[in-house]
Protein backbone atom coordinates (compact mmCIF):
# COMPACT_ATOMS: atom_id res chain seq x y z
CA UNK A 1 0.00 0.00 0.00
CA UNK A 2 2.90 2.30 0.62
CA UNK A 3 4.91 1.68 -2.52
CA UNK A 4 7.72 3.66 -0.95
CA UNK A 5 6.20 6.99 -1.85
CA UNK A 6 8.66 8.89 0.28
CA UNK A 7 7.97 11.36 2.99
CA UNK A 8 4.81 10.93 4.97
CA UNK A 9 2.26 10.77 2.19
CA UNK A 10 -1.02 8.93 2.13
CA UNK A 11 0.40 5.51 1.43
CA UNK A 12 3.09 5.78 4.02
CA UNK A 13 0.47 6.80 6.51
CA UNK A 14 -1.73 3.93 5.53
CA UNK A 15 1.21 1.62 5.98
CA UNK A 16 1.46 2.57 9.59
CA UNK A 17 -2.25 2.25 10.02
CA UNK A 18 -2.41 -1.19 8.52
CA UNK A 19 0.75 -2.45 10.18
CA UNK A 20 -0.11 -1.14 13.60
CA UNK A 21 3.46 -0.02 13.95
CA UNK A 22 2.60 3.48 14.98
CA UNK A 23 4.91 4.13 17.89
CA UNK A 24 3.22 4.88 21.17
CA UNK A 25 -0.23 5.32 19.77
CA UNK A 26 -2.68 2.60 18.98
CA UNK A 27 -3.80 1.51 15.55
CA UNK A 28 -7.18 3.11 15.79
CA UNK A 29 -5.80 6.42 16.91
CA UNK A 30 -3.65 6.54 13.84
CA UNK A 31 -6.54 5.50 11.64
CA UNK A 32 -8.46 8.32 13.20
CA UNK A 33 -5.92 10.84 12.08
CA UNK A 34 -5.70 9.36 8.63
CA UNK A 35 -9.42 9.36 8.09
CA UNK A 36 -10.21 12.57 9.88
CA UNK A 37 -7.27 14.80 9.09
CA UNK A 38 -8.20 16.87 12.10
CA UNK A 39 -11.15 18.53 10.44
CA UNK A 40 -12.41 20.13 13.59
CA UNK A 41 -15.95 20.36 14.76
CA UNK A 42 -18.20 17.34 14.50
CA UNK A 43 -18.19 16.71 10.79
CA UNK A 44 -18.27 13.43 8.91
CA UNK A 45 -14.68 12.52 9.54
CA UNK A 46 -14.82 13.41 13.18
CA UNK A 47 -17.70 11.03 13.61
CA UNK A 48 -15.92 8.31 11.72
CA UNK A 49 -12.91 8.97 13.89
CA UNK A 50 -14.88 8.02 16.96
CA UNK A 51 -16.21 4.91 15.35
CA UNK A 52 -12.92 3.69 13.94
CA UNK A 53 -10.70 4.82 16.76
CA UNK A 54 -12.72 3.49 19.62
CA UNK A 55 -12.32 6.79 21.37
CA UNK A 56 -16.02 6.79 22.03
CA UNK A 57 -16.15 7.44 25.74
CA UNK A 58 -16.50 4.27 27.78
CA UNK A 59 -17.72 1.91 25.11
CA UNK A 60 -14.61 1.12 23.13
CA UNK A 61 -14.16 0.54 19.43
CA UNK A 62 -15.50 -2.96 19.20
CA UNK A 63 -18.54 -2.30 21.29
CA UNK A 64 -19.41 0.69 19.20
CA UNK A 65 -18.70 -1.01 15.94
CA UNK A 66 -20.63 -4.01 17.10
CA UNK A 67 -23.73 -1.94 17.55
CA UNK A 68 -23.20 -0.22 14.26
CA UNK A 69 -22.56 -3.37 12.30
CA UNK A 70 -24.98 -5.65 14.11
CA UNK A 71 -27.90 -3.30 14.24
CA UNK A 72 -28.18 -3.72 17.97
CA UNK A 73 -28.35 -0.04 18.67
CA UNK A 74 -31.26 0.26 21.04
CA UNK A 75 -34.54 1.05 19.35
CA UNK A 76 -33.04 2.10 16.06
CA UNK A 77 -31.82 -0.25 13.41
CA UNK A 78 -28.26 -0.66 12.20
CA UNK A 79 -28.80 1.30 9.06
CA UNK A 80 -30.31 4.23 10.81
CA UNK A 81 -27.31 4.54 13.05
CA UNK A 82 -24.87 4.06 10.23
CA UNK A 83 -26.80 6.64 8.32
CA UNK A 84 -26.16 9.25 10.94
CA UNK A 85 -22.49 8.40 11.08
CA UNK A 86 -21.94 8.50 7.36
CA UNK A 87 -24.37 11.23 6.43
CA UNK A 88 -24.43 13.53 9.41
CA UNK A 89 -28.07 14.15 8.69
CA UNK A 90 -27.82 14.96 5.03
CA UNK A 91 -31.50 15.72 4.99
CA UNK A 92 -34.71 13.94 4.20
CA UNK A 93 -33.81 10.51 3.01
CA UNK A 94 -30.57 9.76 4.78
CA UNK A 95 -27.47 7.98 3.63
CA UNK A 96 -28.83 4.50 3.27
CA UNK A 97 -31.87 5.50 1.34
CA UNK A 98 -29.65 7.40 -0.99
CA UNK A 99 -27.13 4.60 -1.18
CA UNK A 100 -29.95 2.26 -2.02
CA UNK A 101 -30.98 4.42 -4.90
CA UNK A 102 -27.40 4.89 -6.00
CA UNK A 103 -26.59 1.22 -5.95
CA UNK A 104 -29.97 0.07 -7.21
CA UNK A 105 -30.85 2.86 -9.56
CA UNK A 106 -34.34 1.40 -9.45
CA UNK A 107 -33.35 -1.33 -11.85
CA UNK A 108 -36.58 -3.22 -11.44
CA UNK A 109 -37.00 -6.93 -11.09
CA UNK A 110 -34.43 -8.76 -9.04
CA UNK A 111 -31.19 -7.54 -10.52
CA UNK A 112 -27.86 -7.25 -8.80
CA UNK A 113 -28.33 -3.78 -7.47
CA UNK A 114 -31.76 -4.48 -6.15
CA UNK A 115 -30.36 -7.48 -4.34
CA UNK A 116 -27.53 -5.37 -3.02
CA UNK A 117 -30.12 -3.13 -1.46
CA UNK A 118 -31.63 -6.07 0.35
CA UNK A 119 -28.22 -7.36 1.31
CA UNK A 120 -27.39 -4.12 3.01
CA UNK A 121 -30.77 -3.94 4.70
CA UNK A 122 -30.70 -7.53 5.85
CA UNK A 123 -34.19 -7.98 4.51
CA UNK A 124 -33.53 -11.14 2.57
CA UNK A 125 -35.09 -14.14 4.26
CA UNK A 126 -33.80 -17.66 4.14
CA UNK A 127 -30.23 -18.66 4.79
CA UNK A 128 -28.56 -17.38 1.70
CA UNK A 129 -25.40 -15.40 1.25
CA UNK A 130 -26.74 -12.29 2.85
CA UNK A 131 -27.93 -14.10 5.91
CA UNK A 132 -24.42 -15.39 6.43
CA UNK A 133 -22.99 -11.94 6.01
CA UNK A 134 -25.28 -10.73 8.74
CA UNK A 135 -24.06 -13.31 11.18
CA UNK A 136 -20.44 -12.80 10.26
CA UNK A 137 -20.57 -9.09 10.81
CA UNK A 138 -22.55 -9.45 14.03
CA UNK A 139 -20.05 -11.88 15.48
CA UNK A 140 -22.81 -14.37 16.11
CA UNK A 141 -20.69 -17.29 15.04
CA UNK A 142 -21.37 -19.98 17.63
CA UNK A 143 -18.34 -22.16 18.27
CA UNK A 144 -16.58 -21.53 15.02
CA UNK A 145 -13.97 -18.90 14.37
CA UNK A 146 -14.49 -15.71 12.46
CA UNK A 147 -12.61 -16.79 9.40
CA UNK A 148 -14.38 -20.08 9.20
CA UNK A 149 -17.69 -18.34 9.22
CA UNK A 150 -16.51 -15.77 6.76
CA UNK A 151 -15.46 -18.64 4.57
CA UNK A 152 -18.94 -20.09 4.64
CA UNK A 153 -20.49 -16.72 4.13
CA UNK A 154 -18.50 -16.06 1.01
CA UNK A 155 -18.45 -19.61 -0.25
CA UNK A 156 -21.86 -20.92 0.67
CA UNK A 157 -20.32 -24.37 0.53
CA UNK A 158 -19.30 -24.10 -3.08
CA UNK A 159 -16.91 -27.00 -3.04
CA UNK A 160 -13.87 -27.42 -5.19
CA UNK A 161 -11.39 -24.61 -5.56
CA UNK A 162 -13.55 -21.86 -6.91
CA UNK A 163 -13.55 -18.19 -6.17
CA UNK A 164 -14.95 -18.37 -2.68
CA UNK A 165 -12.80 -21.27 -1.64
CA UNK A 166 -9.73 -19.26 -2.39
CA UNK A 167 -11.10 -16.32 -0.49
CA UNK A 168 -11.43 -18.64 2.47
CA UNK A 169 -7.78 -19.51 2.40
CA UNK A 170 -6.74 -15.92 1.82
CA UNK A 171 -8.66 -14.63 4.77
CA UNK A 172 -7.66 -17.49 7.04
CA UNK A 173 -3.98 -17.17 6.22
CA UNK A 174 -3.91 -20.82 5.35
CA UNK A 175 -2.00 -20.36 2.17
CA UNK A 176 0.66 -23.06 2.31
CA UNK A 177 3.87 -22.08 0.60
CA UNK A 178 2.45 -19.36 -1.59
CA UNK A 179 2.20 -15.73 -0.68
CA UNK A 180 -0.93 -13.81 0.14
CA UNK A 181 -1.07 -11.94 -3.13
CA UNK A 182 -0.72 -15.07 -5.16
CA UNK A 183 -3.74 -16.54 -3.48
CA UNK A 184 -5.66 -13.33 -3.76
CA UNK A 185 -4.91 -13.40 -7.43
CA UNK A 186 -6.45 -16.83 -7.85
CA UNK A 187 -9.32 -15.98 -5.56
CA UNK A 188 -10.37 -12.98 -7.55
CA UNK A 189 -9.60 -14.46 -10.92
CA UNK A 190 -10.80 -18.01 -10.51
CA UNK A 191 -8.89 -18.75 -13.69
CA UNK A 192 -11.47 -17.06 -15.87
CA UNK A 193 -9.39 -17.15 -18.99
CA UNK A 194 -8.86 -14.36 -21.43
CA UNK A 195 -8.44 -10.84 -20.14
CA UNK A 196 -11.66 -10.27 -18.30
CA UNK A 197 -12.25 -8.34 -15.12
CA UNK A 198 -10.91 -10.94 -12.75
CA UNK A 199 -7.84 -11.55 -14.78
CA UNK A 200 -6.92 -7.91 -14.55
CA UNK A 201 -7.67 -7.74 -10.88
CA UNK A 202 -5.37 -10.70 -10.41
CA UNK A 203 -2.48 -8.70 -11.74
CA UNK A 204 -3.45 -5.68 -9.70
CA UNK A 205 -3.55 -7.44 -6.39
CA UNK A 206 -0.56 -9.62 -7.02
CA UNK A 207 1.70 -6.83 -8.21
CA UNK A 208 2.74 -9.12 -11.03
CA UNK A 209 2.11 -6.51 -13.66
CA UNK A 210 5.15 -6.53 -15.89
CA UNK A 211 6.51 -3.09 -16.64
CA UNK A 212 3.52 -1.11 -15.52
CA UNK A 213 2.72 0.04 -12.04
CA UNK A 214 0.03 -1.19 -9.70
CA UNK A 215 -2.25 1.73 -10.28
CA UNK A 216 -2.11 1.49 -14.00
CA UNK A 217 -3.43 -2.03 -13.85
CA UNK A 218 -6.11 -1.12 -11.37
CA UNK A 219 -7.16 1.45 -13.89
CA UNK A 220 -7.66 -1.21 -16.51
CA UNK A 221 -9.36 -3.53 -14.06
CA UNK A 222 -12.01 -1.09 -13.01
CA UNK A 223 -12.40 0.50 -16.40
CA UNK A 224 -12.31 -2.54 -18.65
CA UNK A 225 -11.71 -0.12 -21.47
CA UNK A 226 -15.28 1.10 -21.46
CA UNK A 227 -14.72 4.07 -23.68
CA UNK A 228 -16.21 7.48 -23.34
CA UNK A 229 -16.22 9.24 -19.99
CA UNK A 230 -18.33 6.93 -17.86
CA UNK A 231 -17.98 5.98 -14.22
CA UNK A 232 -15.25 3.45 -14.76
CA UNK A 233 -13.18 5.78 -16.80
CA UNK A 234 -13.09 8.20 -13.94
CA UNK A 235 -12.33 5.50 -11.45
CA UNK A 236 -9.42 4.58 -13.61
CA UNK A 237 -7.89 7.99 -13.19
CA UNK A 238 -8.52 8.01 -9.47
CA UNK A 239 -6.88 4.72 -8.70
CA UNK A 240 -4.08 5.18 -11.18
CA UNK A 241 -2.90 8.40 -9.67
CA UNK A 242 -2.21 9.51 -13.21
CA UNK A 243 -4.11 12.70 -12.70
CA UNK A 244 -1.83 15.48 -13.79
CA UNK A 245 -1.25 17.89 -10.97
CA UNK A 246 -4.50 17.59 -9.06
CA UNK A 247 -3.84 14.74 -6.68
CA UNK A 248 -5.63 11.57 -5.75
CA UNK A 249 -8.54 13.02 -3.85
CA UNK A 250 -9.52 15.44 -6.53
CA UNK A 251 -10.04 12.64 -8.97
CA UNK A 252 -11.84 10.56 -6.43
CA UNK A 253 -14.21 13.46 -6.15
CA UNK A 254 -14.96 13.26 -9.82
CA UNK A 255 -15.18 9.50 -9.73
CA UNK A 256 -17.82 9.33 -7.08
CA UNK A 257 -19.70 12.30 -8.39
CA UNK A 258 -19.41 11.63 -12.10
CA UNK A 259 -20.67 15.15 -12.61
CA UNK A 260 -24.19 13.97 -11.88
CA UNK A 261 -25.62 17.43 -11.53
CA UNK A 262 -27.70 18.64 -8.69
CA UNK A 263 -26.71 18.13 -5.10
CA UNK A 264 -27.17 14.45 -4.50
CA UNK A 265 -25.19 11.92 -2.54
CA UNK A 266 -22.24 11.91 -4.86
CA UNK A 267 -21.72 15.59 -4.55
CA UNK A 268 -21.49 15.22 -0.81
CA UNK A 269 -19.07 12.34 -1.01
CA UNK A 270 -16.98 14.30 -3.43
CA UNK A 271 -16.34 16.98 -0.88
CA UNK A 272 -15.63 14.48 1.85
CA UNK A 273 -13.16 12.39 -0.09
CA UNK A 274 -11.35 15.22 -1.81
CA UNK A 275 -9.54 16.93 1.06
CA UNK A 276 -6.31 18.89 1.06
CA UNK A 277 -5.82 19.26 -2.67
CA UNK A 278 -3.82 22.43 -2.82
CA UNK A 279 -4.34 24.17 0.47
CA UNK A 280 -8.05 23.54 0.69
CA UNK A 281 -9.74 21.65 3.47
CA UNK A 282 -11.58 18.37 3.25
CA UNK A 283 -15.03 19.88 3.47
CA UNK A 284 -14.27 22.90 1.35
CA UNK A 285 -12.71 21.42 -1.77
CA UNK A 286 -14.53 20.87 -4.97
CA UNK A 287 -17.26 23.05 -6.27
CA UNK A 288 -19.10 25.30 -3.89
CA UNK A 289 -22.19 23.95 -2.17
Amino acid sequence: MTGYIGGLGYYHYLRKVMTGYIGGRGYYHYWREMMTGYIGGLGYYHYLRKVMTGYIGGLGYYHYLRKVMTGYIGGRGYYYYWREMMTGYIGGLGYYHYWREVMTGYIGGRGYYYYWREMMTGYIGGLGYYHYWREVMTGYIGGRGYYYYWREMMTGYIGGLGYYHYWREVMTGYIGGRGYYYYWREMMTGYIGGLGYYHYLRKVMTGYIGGRGYYHYWREVMTGYIGGRGYYYYWREVMTGYIGGLGYYHYWREVMTGYIGGRGYYYYLRKVMTGYIGGRGITTTGENC
